[in-house]
């Protein structure tokens, strides 16, 4: 299923599939780390994380690496503990 993916604030992502089903999450935090920008999400049960795609005035979203994954969690745990980033 092919998904647009708009990010519409800070604070939310809205995910509107091919047949028009919106489905909102809010944004938890955006990371920067190896020169790219990561968007963490939750929908109140689960945390997801994509990847930020800029092609001129277009954000989309892509999915990370299981490794990018955990390198992401920790940054953003690092930064929630006050380690900065």
């Amino acid at each position: 299923m092919e998904e647009k993916n708009d990010i519409h604030s800070e604070d939310t992502i809205i995910f509107e599939d091919d047949q028009g089903n919106e489905t909102t999450f809010m944004v938890d935090a955006v990371i920067e780390m190896n020169k790219a920008e990561f968007v963490l999400y939750s929908d109140g049960d689960e945390l997801l994380v994509s990847k930020i795609i800029r092609q001129g005035d277009e954000e989309t979203l892509e999915d990370v690496s299981d490794e990018e994954m955990q390198d992401i969690i920790q940054e953003y745990e690092k930064t929630l503990n006050g380690e900065g980033m």
